[in-house]
């Protein structure tokens, strides 16, 4: 169920730009690894930003580099 919630969100997202972004919390590897098995990818961290002693990961997943959709919207 939540593999289908999430690829419905990305189908929005997408109609508007190449990136989809989440935030999961350091202490939460199995929705880190969730994630990771769908495709985003770990490319920053919040150092406790809404926990103390837990970061936030910030995760992305990409069909395209900006430029590359920029251009083609145009």
């Amino acid at each position: 169920l939540g593999a289908a919630l999430l690829s419905a969100v990305e189908t929005l997202v997408y109609r508007r730009g190449p990136n989809v972004f989440l935030c999961v919390s350091s202490f939460n590897t199995r929705a880190q690894a969730f994630y990771a098995r769908l495709g985003y990818e770990r490319i920053g961290v919040w150092r406790e930003y809404v926990v103390t002693g837990s970061d936030e990961i910030l995760m992305r997943k990409t069909i395209a580099p900006i430029r590359r959709f920029v251009r083609s919207a145009l």
